[in-house]
């Protein structure tokens, strides 16, 4: 008897010395980075939720705050599968592939779980074998101007078949799910506060080449990844988990389309903490430079718009073949037998493919024969493939949204120049692109920016609010022929008032303008002529109200790959005669880096008229280094 309890004694301490705890590698797999990012998890110290607002993706009820209860519920209902079939009417590994996938594959001895299989799942199975991706790629979708949403640009997955032609794979988009007739104030507050939920689709990739290369006019970066096939199967399981609902909230700013690419990234390769690498505001166009850094690109490849190719083969052409496409470009019963050249064939074909946005991208009628008829014109001719349209540089080099300056400048009032002070200006910037700064993965020749808040310290005296840019909206785009499109103006500011009695009076200031552009020098610079309304408020002072009107010409100049050039000058009549003023600028930005640049400002109003007609000037003159991130 005493023997048999020796015996009973020994193994129990064997077990505890040589096997690990079920309770002690629990706990380990519970905290793994791949189980948490599987359920989105924050990970962050003392937090302990997941980002989904949408809780029916758990198992447990406790599953959105406790990642232990999730998985002995996970590993319940893999061994049992009726638990599943009452709650799915299928088995888990239908439902949550990926999850099934990564704990059978790294703990199934453990568990003491099946071979992972999803040949019973019809679904399931029919959605892999359709999309059978080998490799995955980040797409870059430059900006839309004319949407909200889309002015930083977007961003989708592309999931790629060896073999498979580029149009033909499949594509992962994440966007706002919004109502048919949402009203502007109701969709921008409901997309900065987390409205709207959030909608993943996966759908050809043929579809987003119509709806962004053709209807929306947007050039495309492909950055294909340097994944595993493992890694690649981890991302396809999960998508397959997240598109069966509206499970996160989507902000404009943070947790947009961009983000939860990342974040699927970041699940599949977990030791990179991609998501914690990402800035306050996620843009897009900043993925690429985040997953360079990471060393995940393994190529690159641009697809540009059905407009930038026209653009392009229009500038090909010569003087003579660019008349005759001007004069003949609507005309859709057209003598082909006039349309000679490659270059002029070529500028036809690709008209017909950028105007078949009216149709909802596809050719039809006239338009399908007459594109017919050029391209066996073409073929006869037998002329080389059409030039590609020119790369322009990467996304990968585009600056941060957000900066902080400092310059030294002098600001000078009258005119015996006497009153002249000299000042440092400590500025921050918090979005997002300037006309003076570099266009890569930005609308060209345009500002987008808000909240850029400067505080003076001048040499004598305290310092104050000098300005802070509220909101900058404008573009003087390049025009053709054929495609003419508006310059505007919008710029709120709140800065101290010009010509006040009062040394440190804040005040608001709107321009409004509008007209038109043209571009100079092979499209290095556009030169425009607008129409600006001016409107000023202070409550300090004897005038509240000062309203002005008059034209504004000037131009942005890309000098080399580093410099922009921006100058205007403004002619403002106002109600009364002492508020009139010449208003000229003249600013420019030196590249140094992606991270930092040097900034020149020259502003005066009355530059030209103070001497004339005796008129009060002010002027200032200043310059600076800035550093992004």
């Amino acid at each position: 008897m005493g023997d048999i309890l020796l015996i009973k004694l020994f193994i129990l301490l064997f077990l505890l010395l040589a096997v690990p705890s079920a309770w002690s590698n629990t706990d380990k797999i519970a905290s793994h980075p791949v189980w948490l990012k599987l359920l989105h998890y924050k990970i962050e110290p003392n937090i302990k939720s997941t980002r989904m607002s949408n809780k029916t993706f758990f198992l447990d009820k406790n599953g959105p705050t406790d990642p232990m209860s999730e998985l002995d519920q996970t590993v319940k209902m893999i061994k049992n599968p009726e638990l599943s079939k009452k709650l799915f009417n299928a088995p888990l590994e239908c439902i949550y592939p990926a999850r099934v996938y990564w704990l059978t594959k790294n703990y199934g001895k453990l568990f003491n779980l099946k071979n992972f299989s999803i040949e019973h799942c019809l679904e399931l199975n029919l959605f892999y074998k359709d999309i059978a991706a080998k490799a995955i790629s980040y797409v870059y979708i430059g900006p839309f101007m004319s949407n909200a949403a889309s002015i930083m640009g977007h961003s989708i997955l592309m999931l790629k078949k060896p073999g498979r032609s580029t149009i033909v794979n499949y594509a992962m988009s994440y966007s706002a799910r919004l109502p048919k007739d949402v009203d502007p104030l109701t969709y921008i507050t409901k997309g900065l506060l987390g409205g709207f939920g959030g909608i993943i689709k996966v759908e050809p990739f043929y579809h987003k080449i119509v709806e962004y290369r053709k209807i929306e006019n947007r050039n495309m970066w492909e950055f294909e990844l340097n994944l595993s096939e493992e890694e690649v199967q981890l991302i396809t399981y999960h998508l397959w988990e997240l598109k069966r609902g509206d499970f996160f909230k989507y902000y404009f700013f943070d947790e947009n389309c961009a983000y939860l690419l990342v974040a699927l990234i970041d699940m599949a390769r977990p030791e990179l903490n991609l998501i914690d690498q990402l800035s306050m505001m996620v843009l897009p166009n900043k993925i690429p430079e985040l997953l360079s850094n990471n060393n995940l690109i393994k190529k690159q490849t641009y697809y540009p718009s059905y407009k930038e190719k026209l653009l392009f083969s229009y500038d090909q052409m010569s003087k003579n073949e660019k008349k005759f496409y001007i004069k003949n470009k609507d005309n859709l019963d057209l003598d082909t037998s006039l349309v000679s050249s490659p270059k002029l064939i070529d500028t036809f074909l690709n008209h017909l493919n950028h105007y078949s946005i009216h149709d909802e991208g596809k050719l039809k009628g006239k338009k399908k024969k007459l594109f017919d008829t050029l391209v066996m014109n073409k073929i006869s001719l037998g002329s080389p493939p059409s030039k590609k349209v020119t790369k322009p540089k990467s996304p990968i080099e585009s600056h941060d949204l957000i900066y902080a300056g400092i310059y030294a400048g002098i600001q000078n009032e009258g005119l015996d120049q006497k009153a002249r002070e000299n000042y440092i200006d400590l500025s921050l910037r918090f979005f997002t692109h300037e006309f003076t700064e570099s266009d890569i993965g930005y609308v060209s020749y345009s500002e987008i920016q808000a909240l850029k808040t400067t505080v003076r310290f001048p040499e004598n005296g305290k310092p104050i609010f000098q300005h802070i840019d509220v909101a900058s909206f404008s573009q003087v785009p390049i025009e053709y022929p054929f495609d003419r499109m508006p310059a505007f103006k919008f710029d709120l500011d709140v800065t101290q008032r010009i010509y006040s009695d009062c040394d440190n009076c804040l005040g608001t200031k709107l321009d409004v303008a509008y007209g038109a552009a043209r571009d100079l020098f092979d499209h290095k610079m556009s030169i425009y002529l607008m129409g600006r309304l001016s409107q000023s408020f202070s409550a300090f002072g004897d005038e509240s109200y000062v309203y002005s009107l008059g034209p504004e010409v000037g131009f942005v100049s890309q000098l080399s790959d580093n410099i922009k050039l921006r100058f205007f000058y403004s002619p403002q009549i106002s109600g009364k005669s002492r508020f009139n003023f010449h208003h000229t600028l003249l600013e420019s930005t030196l590249k140094i880096n992606i991270k930092s640049s040097i900034y020149f400002r020259f502003e005066d109003y009355n530059l030209f008229t103070a001497v004339i007609f005796r008129q009060k000037s002010a002027r200032d003159i200043k310059l600076g280094y800035q550093y992004y991130f």
